[in-house]
This record gives C-alpha cells, sequence and structure tokens, in this order.
C-alpha cells in the first residue's frame, strides 16, 4: 500500500505546536507511513497551496493554521479529508468532504484551573485575565470557554465569580501593562489569577511587579501551556495547566488517517481533549527551602522515570543525606522518596492509559517498571482493577465529554 500524501500545518515556533507535532510524528511512526508535507507559516499556506498540495495528489489535509481567505474557500472547495486541531470554524461544517474538528476542552482547562486555585487555600477574590484571539473564520474562542469553565466552577464551589480582565491596548504593550497594573493594585487581596495562555502570564507578571505586589503571597498566578522554557526562566516560575496537545496530535493523525482510509464517504467528529496536568512552580505558592528540594527530585524522577532510577539515584542528584531528602520529602508530599517514584510512575501509567493506544509493554518500558507483569500486578493492586478495564473505562469515560 503506497503511503498516504498528507499537508500540515503547525506553528512550531510555539510549545504547544511542538507537542502536537510530537503526537502526529507518534502516530506515524507507530506503522502509518504518511509522505508528510508541513507548512510552518501562516503566509505560507495559501490558496495556490492547496492547488499545489492537489496536483501532488494529497491525500488529506491536517491543520492548526490556514492562511488568507483565499485559502479558506480553496480548503472549502478540495474534495480531501481536513482534520482542524485549531479553534475554528462554523464555515467548513457544510463541505460536502469530510471534516474532523480535535480541540483543546477548553471549558475543562478552566475548571482545572478552579479547582486548583480555590484548593491552595482562602482568597479574598479571584480574577481572569483574557488572551486575545486571531480574528478572521475563527469561531472558538478559547480565552472565553476558560474563563466559562473557570467561573462555573468556582461558583460551583462556593466562590463569587471572578474579576475579568481583557485589554483595550495591545497586549504587552507599556500601556497595556500600565492597565494590568493598575487592575491588579485596585482588585482585593490575597487574588488568585488564572491566565488564558503562558505568554499572556508573562504580562501579568511583569505588571505585578510594577504595582509593586508580591507574587504568589499578594497574587498567586496560573497560566497554561506549561512553556517550559518560558515557565522555569521567568521571575517567579509560573505554575501552568499542561493541555493534551500530544494527545490532540495523535487523535488528530489517527481521525485523518480513518477518513482517508473509508471506502465510503465517512463523517467527520469533533473531539475535546482534556488537560493532562498542572506543573506546579513557585507563582502560585511561596517557596520553603524544603519544598525547593521536593520539586527538584519531582523533576528529577519525571525526566529518568524510565531509566529504573531509585532512591539513592535521586539522593544523588539532590546532594544530602538519604535521611534529611526523605524527612523533607515526607514533610512535603507524605511520602517517602522510594513511594513517590513509584506514584509518579503510576500516574504516568494512567495518563498513558487514558489517552493513548500503547501497549502495556510499551507503558511498563515508558514508566521505568521491570516487566509489564511486575506493573500488570502492582496496578491492580493499588487500583483494584486491571490496566485494561482501567484504560475502557477511562477512555469511555472521555469519549462521553
Amino acid at each position: 500500500m503506497k503511503p498516504y500524501i498528507v499537508w500540515s500545518t503547525v506553528t512550531i515556533e510555539k510549545h504547544s505546536g511542538r507537542d502536537i507535532l510530537s503526537g502526529i510524528f507518534s502516530f506515524v511512526e507507530a506503522g502509518h507511513p504518511w509522505r508528510f508535507r508541513l507548512v510552518q507559516q501562516p503566509d505560507g499556506f495559501t490558496a495556490e497551496s492547496v492547488t499545489a498540495a492537489e496536483k501532488e495528489g494529497v491525500d488529506g489535509f491536517l491543520l492548526t493554521f490556514y492562511g488568507d481567505d483565499s485559502a479558506f474557500e480553496a480548503l472549502k472547495r478540495s474534495n480531501c479529508p481536513i482534520v482542524f486541531t485549531c479553534p475554528t470554524i462554523a464555515d467548513f461544517r457544510p463541505r460536502s468532504a469530510p471534516t474532523a474538528f480535535v480541540w483543546n476542552d477548553n471549558d475543562a482547562i478552566g475548571d482545572m484551573g478552579a479547582n486548583y486555585l480555590s484548593g491552595l487555600g482562602k482568597f479574598r477574590s479571584y480574577g481572569f485575565v483574557h488572551s486575545h484571539s486571531v480574528t478572521g473564520h475563527l469561531i472558538r474562542d478559547y480565552s472565553k470557554e476558560r474563563v466559562h469553565g473557570f467561573a462555573k466552577t468556582l461558583r460551583e464551589n462556593g466562590l463569587a465569580n471572578p474579576k475579568v480582565f481583557t485589554a483595550s491596548h495591545d497586549q504587552g504593550s507599556q500601556e497595556d501593562i500600565r492597565e494590568l497594573a493598575d487592575w491588579l493594585g485596585k482588585v482585593p487581596k490575597p487574588m488568585a489569577v488564572m491566565v488564558a495562555s503562558d505568554w499572556r502570564a508573562m504580562h501579568v507578571l511583569a505588571a505585578a511587579e510594577q504595582a509593586g505586589l508580591d507574587v504568589p503571597r499578594q497574587i498567586a498566578v496560573l497560566g497554561v501551556d506549561n512553556d517550559e522554557l518560558l515557565n522555569t526562566h521567568c521571575t517567579p516560575p509560573l505554575t501552568s495547566i499542561q493541555p493534551g496537545h500530544f494527545e490532540i496530535g495523535f487523535k488528530a493523525a489517527a481521525e485523518l488517517e480513518r477518513l482517508m482510509s473509508a471506502r465510503r464517504t465517512p463523517v467527520g467528529r469533533s473531539m475535546n481533549v482534556p488537560p493532562s496536568r498542572i506543573v506546579e512552580r513557585e507563582s502560585t505558592r511561596p517557596t520553603k527551602p524544603s519544598t525547593a528540594l521536593v520539586e527538584r527530585a519531582k523533576k528529577f524522577i519525571r525526566q529518568n522515570m524510565a531509566l529504573g532510577i531509585t532512591t539513592t539515584d535521586v539522593v544523588a542528584h539532590l546532594g544530602c543525606s538519604r535521611n534529611l531528602a526523605d524527612l523533607r520529602y515526607k514533610e512535603v508530599e507524605g511520602l517517602t522518596i522510594r513511594a513517590a517514584i513509584e506514584q509518579i510512575r503510576l500516574d504516568e501509567v494512567r495518563r498513558l492509559l487514558k489517552s493513548t493506544h500503547q501497549s502495556m509493554t510499551a507503558i511498563a518500558n515508558q514508566c521505568g517498571f521491570r516487566s509489564s507483569c511486575h506493573l500488570a500486578h502492582l496496578f491492580r493492586q493499588r487500583y483494584g482493577v486491571s490496566m485494561g478495564s482501567w484504560r475502557e473505562s477511562a477512555q469511555t469515560e472521555q469519549a462521553r465529554r
């Protein structure tokens, strides 16, 4: 069987784009050979691009963006299957060719943010800072969807609606930062703020500094995207929600394969992918020395879990005695380092079971277990069900959302 020809648009300058692309490649590498053409900039994907792709014999498009209005119209006329991973696009739904949508579950992102911030302690107020969306044919405003989920869950938790900031100047401009600083200065404190994206959260941190406000003691700040390069080098490092961008890429590729291989004209689907987790950093909590040590340990465990690391490896990385490391970890997390290694591995196992179709053996290897049999025994002992049953239940529940 000859490989499918697929044209894809993904901006890899952003962390989210790289994660989506990684998910796409993971699907392809799992035994689905594609001839893959990648366009990285909107001005590089035009009506002429669509025509060139069709002349090449393209079998499908996988798009996180498209170019100008002419590209939009050319895609509407095309007979090729299209899967969108951007917050698009009512105008494409009447296409005669198969069209599918795989998106972030932005309501669930807002819900996760509200539950996390409201669980940190008592705040006098909660806030939400919007990111402006691209205009044009965009109909799903991710920022508005996130504040909807955020506000709804705050109310369910018995809290007041958040105070909302929407920019009236170019985001990141001096006028915008001044306006943000004035807004932050007037709200009751301590305050917990969710920001629609990490890049916008950088502006909030700058505004807090300009206003002379302490983060996180006066204002706790939570972003979205978990852009590690950005978030670990800002001051203070930014806590962030990690969306399921890898899963979006994988599911979008699988959906496009289904649409391209169907003998009859298949029906395209819309899928909302929930966020993965919250990565906690200093912007939402004061950092004691013991907390900093525990964070270093957790980061080392997550990065090296596949290597079969032990407590000895973690202690060597921390550069302190085993007794002190275990004492500090138990103070903060209530676990020994050995138990933490096992829990972090099992958390990753559950995430992979829920969001991927990898085999039990592959998951065991990826999470650092010596065998799939050992993992299966431990999983049943810990959760009372087999890995297969847990996966089926988790993926069924996710499909209902």
